[in-house]
């Protein structure tokens, strides 16, 4: 991760929410293949650096190899790139680079626009994972090929509905294969938390326009626990022991004029949810609390800037 401490995650839930429960919800997902591809390189290498910490990612590297060069084939042709699986997530992170002052004179950009450049020539983009993030921009036909749309499936969805809905090209999820998109949360949430980045949470906003339809099921419980022994190997929410303590989170209202809320409503929302649902007692929850608002402030206070002051 490119981040730094201090540095924030805005709502996040890519990383918070239950991956099963979410396909339990949605049943089946339509996604570009061209994304999806994104998705089954990055999950190739978690797996591989997920390995000495949680020995059964290894499980799921083959697979998600497989799955990957069989999409990349069809995405970047191997005689137009000869690349292969770390090939492909190289250029996946060029990707953060300005595309437009790649080509100007690099001494004079700033590193930030093009941090995979600084100091070398536009030559990196001869290599295979350079051709693959060329062929990104610039392929006339890539879009083409982009446009393909494969459906995600849980498996439970085949229970409830006949072969006969079935002929659109599908990839089929198991609770296994989700289960291992917890892990990669998990070893994600870690890292957030030994780096000090910090995850912007804002409820009633998630309610509203994410899958969450209970103020009880927001992620935020997951990654800062009321309960300091719910983040022991094996517990509740450490189930695969990838995790050492908990992510630093700072409560927000996202749009107040737009979700009807204010900072205090959204504290009162996850006190009850706490009391109501967690049935954790109320002065546990006051000093959970307590900890996020102070938190806030305390990044308010490094991070304002009076518009009347001057810089």
């Amino acid at each position: 991760m490119g981040y730094e401490k201090g540095d924030r995650l805005g709502h996040a839930l890519a990383i918070g929410l239950d991956p099963i429960e979410w396909l339990q919800h949605k049943s089946e997902i339509l996604i570009p293949i061209h994304e999806l591809f994104d998705n089954f390189v990055w999950l190739w290498k978690m797996s591989i650096e997920m390995t000495p910490l949680y020995p059964a990612a290894n499980l799921w590297t083959d697979h998600y190899a497989h799955e990957a060069l069989s999409l990349g084939q069809k995405l970047y042709p191997a005689e137009n790139t000869n690349a292969n699986l770390a090939d492909y997530y190289k250029a996946w992170l060029l990707r953060r680079n300005n595309p437009i002052y790649i080509e100007k004179n690099i001494k004079e950009i700033m590193a930030e626009y093009v941090p995979d450049f600084i100091g070398e020539k536009p030559s990196r983009l001869d290599s295979a994972a350079g051709k693959v993030y060329s062929t990104y921009l610039h392929d006339k036909e890539l879009p083409g090929r982009e446009k393909e749309v494969l459906v995600l499936r849980h498996d439970q969805f085949f229970k409830h509905h006949s072969n006969d809905t079935l002929n659109q090209q599908s990839y089929v999820i198991t609770d296994k294969e989700a289960g291992f998109w917890n892990a990669v949360q998990d070893y994600i949430l870690q890292q957030c938390s030994s780096k000090g980045i910090i995850i912007e949470a804002n409820p009633s906003s998630n309610v509203y326009i994410s899958e969450l339809d209970r103020y009880y099921k927001h992620p935020v419980f997951r990654w800062h626990p009321i309960k300091e022994c719910d983040l022991e190997s094996g517990r509740k929410y450490n189930r695969f022991g990838l995790r050492k303590g908990p992510v630093e989170v700072c409560i927000n209202t996202d749009d107040p004029t737009i979700f009807s809320t204010t900072l205090q409503n959204e504290f009162k929302l996850l006190r009850q949810s706490a009391i109501n649902q967690f049935k954790h007692g109320s002065e546990e929850v006051e000093d959970w609390l307590e900890k996020l608002r102070l938190k806030g402030v305390k990044i308010f206070n490094e991070n304002y800037i009076c518009p009347y002051e001057q810089i």
